[in-house]
């Protein structure tokens, strides 16, 4: 299942994530998963939140740039070799890996990794069948 990732270009200056961070929870919007990249001037924050809508609002609220983007959040074992084999079944494919970010915290103890993928549905169908478990939005926004 494909989910919607809020990404947000943040000037890169002290206060900025905090000021976003707290408009978030104030919200009562929870980030279930989080990336920030940088560079000299700006970063961009990648995050998911259950509303996605409301989260998109809120960042316009805050004059930032919110983009919405299909991402797919997977589960793979916890152990060595968990993320090399599920690299594996998508080179067996004509997809490309954008980014990822990933966390070892989940209720069943497997690592979950959120992917951007450039054809995801393509990516879903070499996943089938597989032991890498396709979070839905329940099992991600429990």
């Amino acid at each position: 299942m494909k989910l919607k990732q809020i990404s947000v270009f943040l000037e890169n200056r002290p206060g900025h994530l905090s000021a976003a961070c707290r408009k978030l929870a104030d919200a009562g919007l929870n980030v279930e998963a989080m990336a920030l990249a940088d560079t000299e001037n700006y970063g961009i924050l990648r995050f998911l939140v259950k509303d996605w809508k409301k989260g998109v609002e809120i960042c316009e609220q805050l004059n930032l740039v919110a983009r919405v983007t299909e991402v797919l959040a997977v589960s793979v074992p916890n152990t060595p070799g968990g993320l090399a084999d599920l690299l594996a079944l998508l080179a067996k494919t004509d997809v490309n890996i954008e980014y990822m970010y990933g966390f070892n915290f989940h209720p069943s103890g497997k690592a979950v990794i959120v992917l951007r993928i450039d054809n995801p549905d393509e990516a879903l169908k070499a996943l089938q069948g597989s032991d890498v478990e396709i979070l839905t939005e329940e099992s991600v926004f429990a």
